[in-house]
């Protein structure tokens, strides 16, 4: 975890011991609302686990990201295990969700929740595959509340995920076309509680401060900081601009046009979009070459995750047209935290979980079929090609 969400933790951990009030910060007896230019699911969990176990919210945080992870992978494995119906489709579960166990070695973080709320798509595929009307209004309610939950933690974390359920929901026939509502309402539903919980914490919040004479800086609302990122994202290649992936060099930027701007307001943010559209305009090359080079990474997390085997059974054996669309939109949003930003593992999480959910459930899909006879067929079929020719 990054050192100043460590500091941050602890202070509102504290604040919250001491006076029973989530997302606080208190620093030289000054009280405030907590200010981390963040998410701020994190700081409101890891506290209320923290003091549920009595431990320290450093290892509340290990409970919260276990707890996390242990939920994706009981529903996301037991929902592929029912889709799959041979031995080998078996295998390919367990060695997939073996292979999505790599990255999370290196990820302690916020960055989890880009990985969560795909847990509802293998029990929506189930829910397809068994024509199970009831478990399809179950894995939309799944995909609202993971989806709120993942969204407080990381802006626009669930947002692959619920194009993916939009997509199956406009084209699936489950569904007569005036109750498609049904669904939509189910999921809107299940996000709206995670969300109202935050909402209610937030203004428990501010009433402590109005009440105990403590003002609320309105110009110092938390801000998800989105084109900080992106500006210091251009630092992923050596530049004569001085760009490089750090928060002070966004900060030193944005301060060279406005002298003594603070991080997490709004005129910081519209400071460093200024520059990141001057970029653009001044030097399209670099800025190309930026986007290629991270394009290149992606592809790089594309095969070392093997998502060419999917391709592959996806050709032998097709799915459902409107399944691959979704799988392609799910994936192409998802690469787009790393794309904007840094292309490492952190920001391609959503990427690769996709990745490999697609990779399995393409697979078992292919197993599910007699994939091995269409492979046979089309090997026939070539090699009769071949020898017509001659």
């Amino acid at each position: 975890m990054l050192p100043g969400r460590i500091v941050n933790l602890v202070a509102t951990f504290a604040a919250y011991t001491k006076y029973g009030v989530l997302l606080l910060y208190e620093k030289t007896a000054i009280l405030s609302p907590l200010k981390c230019c963040d998410d701020l699911g994190l700081f409101m969990y890891v506290p209320l686990i923290s003091s549920l176990f009595s431990v320290d919210p450093l290892v509340g945080t290990k409970i919260f990201f276990f707890s996390v992870v242990a939920l994706f992978f009981i529903v996301t494995g037991g929902s592929l295990f029912f889709l799959s119906r041979t031995m080998l489709g078996y295998g390919v579960v367990a060695c997939g969700l073996y292979r999505l166990m790599a990255p999370l070695k290196q990820l302690s973080d916020v960055y989890i929740a880009y990985m969560v709320p795909f847990l509802s798509i293998p029990l929506l595929l189930l829910a397809l595959e068994k024509k199970h009307k009831n478990l399809f209004l179950i894995s939309f309610f799944m995909c609202g509340l993971v989806g709120g939950f993942s969204d407080i933690i990381r802006i626009y974390a669930a947002l692959p995920v619920i194009v993916f359920f939009l997509i199956i929901l406009v084209f699936n026939s489950t569904f007569v076309r005036f109750k498609k509502v049904i669904p939509l309402a189910v999921l809107l539903l299940g996000y709206a509680i995670p969300y109202a919980h935050f909402t209610y914490v937030i203004h428990q919040r501010d009433i402590f401060l109005k009440q105990h004479a403590f003002g609320l800086d309105e110009d110092l609302e938390n801000i998800h900081v989105f084109w900080h990122n992106m500006y210091i994202g251009f630092g992923f290649l050596d530049n004569k601009y001085g760009i490089v992936w750090e928060d002070s060099c966004g900060e030193a930027h944005a301060r060279k046009v406005i002298p003594g701007v603070e991080v997490g307001t709004q005129a910081y943010e519209s400071t460093i979009r200024d520059l990141i559209v001057n970029l653009i305009k001044t030097d399209r090359y670099f800025v190309a070459n930026v986007l290629f080079a991270k394009l290149g990474v992606l592809l790089f997390f594309f095969l070392l995750y093997f998502g060419f085997l999917g391709l592959l059974a996806a050709y032998f054996v097709p799915k459902v047209w409107y399944v691959e669309v979704a799988f392609l939109c799910c994936a192409g949003i998802s690469a787009a935290p790393g794309l904007l930003t840094l292309p490492v593992t952190a920001y391609f999480m959503g990427f690769i979980t996709c990745t490999v959910l697609y990779t399995v459930y393409s697979i078992v899909h292919f197993l599910n079929n007699n994939g091995g006879r269409q492979v046979q067929k089309s090997f026939r079929q070539c090699i009769k090609t071949i020898k017509s020719s001659e």
